[in-house]
Order: structure tokens, then C-alpha cells, then sequence
């Protein structure tokens, strides 16, 4: 590892403090988005991709048939997107929430879920609740002290810009740096065990979730279209994988070049008080120590960078 004379005290750029206007707003939009709003509507017919509430009542032959019922609980269903049999959902196209009416289909021959139904035309009395519409939420002081106040400390549409903002400049800079560090470091090699721990890290998520689905990796990854194996999706993620082992190798050298040490206490701030012990158990505690060396190296390295 060789690092640049330069590494304890890099030159950015003045745009590197602007935050982008329409990089703010886009922030402030998937905000909102994330906090849509659910609707009840119930003043106009009922269209094709609509989100409905419905209770129905099926019979065959004019008996009614176990399963058949929502019982009045009414249930959510959407138009193209959920599975029932025959046309059923589309038959509820051009009617309005409080109509009662029927609907005619005649379940598949087989049917795995009730054979005793199978290739039988049957009617379902169908009554729509409601129609369910997602309607944006207006950005306002109020709103903002809602869904941020408590978490966030924030309280109005001023704080939140002024917040995105800071840690948008706050990405910049860290990306300016890092990437500086990167382009005038060199790394004559990356160790097999770093690379091999980088390449595991990202199949972990994907292990955890084919776990969920009770199958193995590669069964998993190929469902997905993510690869035909793990090897095969390594491969693909090569340049990936060994940027981000350089990374972690150009940062403990930082950490080593300047002496640093990790206290019990920076790692419990760096991971949060409540989840320390937590963390501990799940990754052993030299890893707890390694991240949070890491992150005091990224720390010097802000603090000493300079505005051209």
C-alpha cells in the first residue's frame, strides 16, 4: 500500500459544498412518496388497475359453498394484478361502491383448490365498498413535524431542506475524497480472504432470503435472474468486489499511517449504544473494532480536507 503525500489534507472543489436544487427536491419527493396517503373513494364507477374493496357471497346451483364468503369483512383487490378466477375482477369495471350486483364465472376444470367447484358456473353476489386511491401528501410545516419531528428533530419544510442539503454536501465531500484517494493510492494487491469476505457479504442477503423461501443459493439466485451460480455471480460483481476490498485496505492504511485507536466507547457510538452488544454477538467484536477504525479514518480525512 502506497498512499498519496497529499492523503492528510486533499483539495476539493467549491461545488462540492452546493447541494443541487433538483437533488434536494428529488430527496423530498421519495419523502412524500413513501408517505402516501390511502383514500376512499367512493363518487365515481370503478376502472381497470383500480385498488377495490369488495364483499361477495358465491353459490353454485343456488347454494351458497364453504370458502365462497367474505363474510362482510370485505376484502382488498386490485384489477389486473390480483389472481381470482374467470373474468370476476373485470366484471366490476363500470360499476360504483354501494352497487350490489352479480357476478357470473365458471371456475377451471381442474381446480386444485376445491375439485367439487371444478368446470361448475357459479354467481357471486358482489357489493363494492370502496375504491382505494393514493394520494401525495402536501409538503407542509405540519407534515414534516409528524413523520420527522420525533424521529429526526425536524419541524419544518426549512429544516428538512436545509438537512438534506447538509448531508448531500456531506456525500459529496466523502465521495470526492474517497474517490481522490482511490485514483492517487496504489494497491499492489488484495489478499484472497479480503476479496473472498467482500464476495460473501454480498451473497449474504441474497442467502438470507433464498433461506426465507426454504431453498438453496443457486436455486435462488437463478429464480431471481440474478446468475446461474454463485461463482458465475461473483464473476459478474469482479470489479465491484475488488474496488470495495481497495477501499477497506486504503483506509486501514490511513488508520495505520496516523496511529489511530479504537476505544470500546467510539465503537458503541459508531454502532449506537442499544444495538452494541447485538452487533457483537451477530459480527464479533475485532469486526465491530475494524468498522469502526475505518469510519475514524473517513472522519480525519473529512476533517482535514480543504476547500480550493
Amino acid at each position: 500500500m502506497t498512499l498519496p503525500s497529499d492523503y492528510k489534507g486533499i483539495i476539493y472543489p467549491e461545488d462540492v459544498l452546493t447541494a443541487a436544487d433538483e437533488d434536494v427536491q428529488a430527496q423530498i419527493d421519495a419523502i412524500l412518496q413513501n408517505n402516501m396517503e390511502s383514500i376512499q373513494v367512493t363518487d365515481r364507477a370503478v376502472e381497470d388497475g383500480d385498488s377495490v374493496n369488495i364483499d361477495y357471497v358465491g353459490s353454485v346451483d343456488g347454494v351458497e359453498f364453504e370458502g365462497g364468503s367474505t363474510k362482510g369483512a370485505g376484502t382488498d383487490v386490485t384489477l389486473g394484478v390480483t389472481n381470482y378466477i374467470d373474468d370476476f375482477l373485470e366484471q366490476l369495471i363500470g360499476h360504483k361502491p354501494g352497487e350490489t350486483f352479480n357476478v357470473e364465472v365458471t371456475f377451471p376444470d381442474p381446480y386444485q383448490n376445491n375439485p367439487d367447484l371444478a368446470g361448475k358456473d357459479a354467481v357471486f353476489v358482489t357489493t363494492i365498498n370502496h375504491i382505494t386511491e393514493q394520494k401525495l401528501p402536501e409538503l407542509t410545516d405540519a407534515f414534516v413535524d409528524e413523520k420527522l419531528g420525533e424521529s429526526n428533530g425536524l419541524h419544518t419544510v426549512d429544516e428538512l431542506r436545509q438537512n438534506i442539503a447538509g448531508t448531500l454536501v456531506e456525500n459529496q465531500k466523502y465521495n470526492y475524497v474517497l474517490d481522490y484517494l482511490m485514483a492517487n493510492a496504489s494497491v499492489s494487491e488484495v489478499p484472497d480472504k479480503l476479496f473472498e469476505y467482500q464476495a460473501y457479504s454480498m451473497l449474504d442477503y441474497y442467502y438470507m432470503m433464498a433461506s426465507m423461501y426454504q431453498v438453496d443459493l443457486d436455486t435462488f439466485l437463478m429464480a431471481m435472474g440474478v446468475a446461474q451460480s454463485q461463482d458465475e455471480f461473483i464473476e459478474a460483481g469482479y470489479e465491484i468486489l475488488e474496488q470495495s476490498a481497495q477501499e477497506m485496505l486504503v483506509l486501514q492504511a490511513v488508520a495505520e499511517a496516523e496511529g489511530l485507536e479504537v476505544s470500546e466507547d467510539e465503537a458503541k457510538a459508531f454502532v449506537g449504544e442499544s444495538s452494541y452488544e447485538s452487533a457483537l454477538e451477530q459480527y464479533g467484536k475485532p469486526y465491530v473494532m475494524y468498522q469502526t477504525m475505518l469510519s475514524k479514518a473517513v472522519d480525519l480525512l473529512l476533517e482535514n480536507a480543504k476547500v480550493a
